[in-house]
């Protein structure tokens, strides 16, 4: 069960298919402050984890990524001719290795999860929920 008032990662996916950008903060995992799972690979092939949180406010994203001390946040802005694939799978070990792998990444609530891909590299994916082409960009929290 989720807690009230947090976005999970199928809720995500609906405000995104409604034209509205997102913006996903996180926190070292310890600190279990963020309802969602996240893990992503670095430069170097390092895989980190972290909790995370989807807001609708970039106000918001920079103050959580201020507490937690983060260099950045995500931005997803949908548009048709999006250089991204954003997909929402059933959360799975086997998906999860995927995204870690094409996608460099993913966000999780242990139902569904979502992940971005290149456009000019996503023909990994069949056993998706759903699909939509974004933009994705990294915002220094400053």
């Amino acid at each position: 069960m989720r807690t009230a008032g947090y976005l999970s990662a199928t809720d995500t996916f609906r405000l995104l298919e409604a034209g509205l950008t997102v913006y996903i903060v996180s926190a070292p995992p310890a600190t279990r402050a963020l309802p969602l799972e996240g893990a992503w690979v670095d430069g170097d092939g390092t895989l980190h984890t972290d909790c995370s949180a989807v807001v609708l406010n970039p106000n918001t994203a920079r103050e959580i990524g201020r507490a937690y001390r983060q260099q950045c946040f995500l931005r997803l802005t949908p548009c048709a001719d999006g250089e991204f694939e954003l997909y929402l799978l059933r959360d799975t070990e086997l998906n999860r290795q995927v995204a870690l792998k094409y996608g460099g990444g993913y966000t999780a609530d242990g139902e569904h999860l979502f992940v971005a891909v290149n456009a000019k590299k996503s023909v990994f994916l069949k056993d998706y929920v759903d699909w939509l082409t974004c933009d994705v960009e990294f915002v220094p929290v400053k």
